[in-house]
């Protein structure tokens, strides 16, 4: 398939503008700004609404939780009263019970103009999601393996396609919303906001919003979220709660790392498939046994999608080869190639020789400068990172006895200018990563 020919789609976020009736009486009196009445949700969470009997909403978030609160406390919440007619002026509406005030206006089409997917240069295309969805969508074949690498887009555009799809596709979100698991707090909430912000085009992450999270008791998502990223911590709670019954798809990302959490996970929704008919399964990562997961949730039901990588930076001599090894039964370079031919890993050098570790293992020693797409805080842009530099300051991470404190040493900060770095004190937990220090550098205060 020739680039010509590859499409990746635009968001399509659907949004509605709205008025908040109670915003609206508080600008009245003064007490809010003019122009603050207004709030936007997903046309597709008013649909859903509508179809189980609700109505659109003419509260904001902040004083819809407001409200529900409130009607908690009444012993009956709601009253039916047999409804006698339409009013005569929609403008000043009266009748037995006395003015109510103006009507809220009708919602109107936000103006959220869609976002080009191609833009941001992920390896995977429509191609490959209809290609997801068409297995899906049978019921025999509920789980889905997808070996994609890094560049892909494995955590971005695909969840984010499989919740706004191609035209005339299975809609993964009609069987609940769809909940994207990551290991570490960080990705989480760097990945949901990445994709709220830059790629669906709706202006925000969070409640009242397409994408949301939840990451270390961070709740940032309601009922309008569709597709909700949470930590596997959070997900955990979440299947001992029993609220799988009302999700759609568990999508468990980078599950090569086999943490505790994860591999519960993975035996939870193994037990729990045939409970809920509805539920869909996908586990994904850029380099792992995609026949293992396969045998372990059951071939009949188990089909399984590769993506070729699209970033060869990075590719060269992996830094912790011997953790995608089974202890004492393969090597662990060997094992390494077996579960990523596609990398075409580097022959050498000795993974015991430090500085051949750093200077040869690597095709590039920069990174490509990072681009606006690729980044939420626009101070980011223009960031290449010295992948030498990156791996000289991991390298004492791959001696298990000094994995938690380490000497002191340089390095240097992608806020600063190319010639400032910064010392970390003797004995001090030393930065993993150059993001990892700039969230600590002075600069960032």
């Amino acid at each position: 398939m020739t680039d010509a020919t590859v499409t990746r789609g635009f968001s399509r976020p659907h949004m509605r503008r709205a008025e908040c009736k109670d915003c609206l009486r508080d600008v009245l009196a003064g007490s809010r700004p003019a122009g603050s009445q207004f709030f936007a949700y997903p046309e597709s969470w008013a649909s859903g609404q509508l179809e189980r009997g609700g109505s659109r909403s003419d509260r904001c978030r902040e004083h819809r939780a407001a409200h529900q609160s409130h009607i908690a406390g009444i012993a009956v919440a709601y009253i039916d009263l047999e409804t006698t007619g339409e009013v005569a002026d929609r403008e000043q509406p009266s009748g037995p019970l006395g003015a109510l005030g103006p009507l809220p206006p009708a919602h109107e089409v936000a103006d959220t103009p869609a976002v080009d997917l191609g833009s941001f240069g992920f390896g995977m295309n429509e191609d490959h999601i209809r290609a997801m969805l068409d297995s899906l969508a049978d019921p025999a074949r509920r789980v889905l393996v997808v070996k994609a690498g890094t560049g892909t887009g494995k955590s971005t555009y695909m969840p984010y396609k499989l919740l706004d799809p191609p035209d005339d596709c299975f809609r993964l979100a009609e069987l609940g919303p769809i909940v994207v698991t990551e290991p570490r707090v960080q990705a989480t909430i760097g990945v949901a906001t990445f994709v709220g912000k830059a790629m669906s085009g709706a202006g925000g992450v969070g409640p009242g919003f397409p994408v949301g999270y939840q990451a270390s008791g961070d709740r940032q998502h309601d009922s309008a979220c569709q597709l909700i990223y949470v930590t596997d911590g959070t997900m955990i709670n979440w299947l001992r709660e029993g609220r799988l019954s009302s999700i759609g798809t568990v999508i468990v990302d980078e599950v090569h790392e086999r943490s505790t959490n994860i591999d519960f996970i993975m035996g939870y929704l193994r037990r729990e498939l045939d409970r809920y008919p509805h539920l869909r399964v996908i586990i994904t990562s850029a380099t792992f046994d995609a026949e293992f997961y396969q045998q372990y949730f059951g071939k009949k039901r188990t089909e399984s999608i590769a993506v070729p990588a699209e970033k060869s930076i990075g590719y060269g001599w992996p830094l912790f080869p011997e953790l995608d090894a089974r202890p004492d039964t393969e090597d662990a370079v060997a094992a390494w190639r077996k579960m990523a031919p596609e990398l075409a890993l580097a022959e050498g050098p000795d993974p015991s020789a430090p500085q051949a570790l750093i200077t040869g293992g690597w095709r590039e020693r920069f990174a490509p400068a990072l681009t606006e797409s690729e980044v939420v805080d626009a101070a980011d842009i223009g960031y290449v990172e010295d992948l030498h530099l990156t791996t000289d300051a991991l390298l004492p991470l791959r001696s298990p006895g000094n994995r938690s404190r380490q000497s002191g040493g340089i390095v240097r900060c992608r806020r600063c200018s190319a010639s400032s770095s910064h010392a970390w004190p003797q004995g001090s937990t030393k930065p993993t990563s150059s993001a990892t220090f700039s969230r600590s550098c002075p600069h960032r205060r």
